[in-house]
């Protein structure tokens, strides 16, 4: 038994002629959506039948399941659909928690719709699709039997983009685990060869620099410093003087000079 060919013959844009009033969505749009969707949900199914821990879970939402929402689709979803809505929602999040969002990605890409409006359509089919499974298979193991029967194309899932590491903060302290490199300093002999030549400089400078020339006004006396009195030559001697002089020479040497 094909279940996906039998899906699609029982919901479909004939059947549920309110799907796309009640998605908010173009009515055009609704048969790629319905055809994408269906096999994703069964996809779903599948995988759960096969899975210990979620095939109880599945058993027991078929097994509570609505058979009756298949006699008239159409009235069903212009009288409970959001109701219906809400089941489906529910139902898929009790199979896949958060990883719903990587069965609704691919369509909301492909069909070109939000994922919000996809998400809304799996929660639409999805009683749908259960009430056609609990319609077919009697008890858990045939339920089993006829999910692994059917040949569904994997659901690509949108892959995930990995958690990016938060940058750490840019800290102003060494690092003490980050070694040490080795600083490149001049040579002693260098700068001690540097020095001595700006010594060198500063001391020829010193020593060759022309004095100032000294104006002779600006030279003015010391009044504490006494001066002596020029020296009298012989030829500025007064006659006086000489006079004076005879007079103390003894007799002997002023006849001689007398005469």
């Amino acid at each position: 038994m094909d279940l996906l060919t039998l899906a699609k013959s029982r919901i479909n844009l004939e059947t549920l002629t309110d799907l796309a009033d009640l998605l908010g969505i173009d009515a055009n749009a609704v048969p790629q959506l319905v055809d994408e969707a269906l096999p994703a949900i069964l996809g779903i199914f599948k995988v759960s039948a096969s899975d210990p821990e979620k095939a109880a879970l599945l058993d027991e939402i078929v097994a509570n399941s609505d058979e009756s929402l298949l006699d008239d689709p159409a009235a069903t979803l212009e009288k409970e659909g959001p109701s219906v809505m809400k089941t489906g929602k529910s139902t898929l999040a009790r199979l896949l928690g958060p990883n719903l969002t990587d069965h609704i990605a691919p369509v909301a890409k492909s069909t070109g719709l939000g994922e919000g409006k996809v998400a809304s359509a799996f929660g639409v089919l999805t009683p749908f699709v259960s009430s056609l499974l609990a319609r077919h298979a009697n008890n858990a193991s045939e339920l089993h039997e006829l999910l692994a029967e059917q040949d569904l194309n994997p659901v690509e899932t949108e892959p995930k983009a990995k958690p990016q590491e938060p940058k750490p903060e840019k800290s102003y302290l060494p690092d003490p685990n980050k070694p040490k490199l080795p600083t490149k300093r001049p040579r002693r002999k260098m700068i001690a060869a540097l020095i001595v030549l700006i010594l060198a400089f500063i001391l020829t400078y010193v020593l060759t620099r022309p004095e100032k020339p000294v104006k002779p006004d600006s030279i003015q006396p010391n009044p504490e410093i006494p001066t002596d009195p020029a020296p009298q030559t012989p030829e500025t001697e007064s006659i006086e003087d000489v006079a004076y002089l005879l007079i103390d020479f003894p007799a002997e040497i002023q006849s001689p000079l007398a005469a």
